[in-house]
């Protein structure tokens, strides 16, 4: 579990079709033990997901950088976040009816049939 990240997200420049893409540069940082024992998985799956990590072995820290439409950066931080938020460890059941809560309060009225 990281002790520490330094994320930077920033809108970088526009596709010929003007779709405006994002950059994210991605760090984190962990305990000695942490890193010697995450650093072979996190290799390995990130290989295979042909994103180029850079470790750092003196500082303990792991970083990356991706590029893409919003969507696709905003994913990327919910993925890497949702799994240890309280959110994250909700059953299904609990976060639709948190949603629907939250829709009702937001003043949402359902049209009719």
């Amino acid at each position: 579990m990281p002790i520490g990240y330094d994320i930077k997200v920033r809108q970088s420049h526009f596709l010929e079709d003007g779709t405006p893409i994002w950059v994210l540069n991605y760090k984190e940082y962990h305990t000695e033990k942490g890193y010697n024992e995450s650093k072979p998985d996190s290799e390995e799956v990130f290989q295979k997901m042909e994103v180029s990590m850079k470790f750092n072995d003196e500082e303990k820290s792991v970083s990356w950088d991706i590029q893409g439409p919003r969507y696709q950066i905003v994913n990327t931080l919910a993925g890497e976040f949702l799994a240890i938020s309280s959110l994250g460890e909700m059953p299904i059941k609990d976060i639709l009816a948190t949603l629907m809560m939250a829709l009702a309060h937001s003043g949402l009225k359902l049209p009719k049939l």
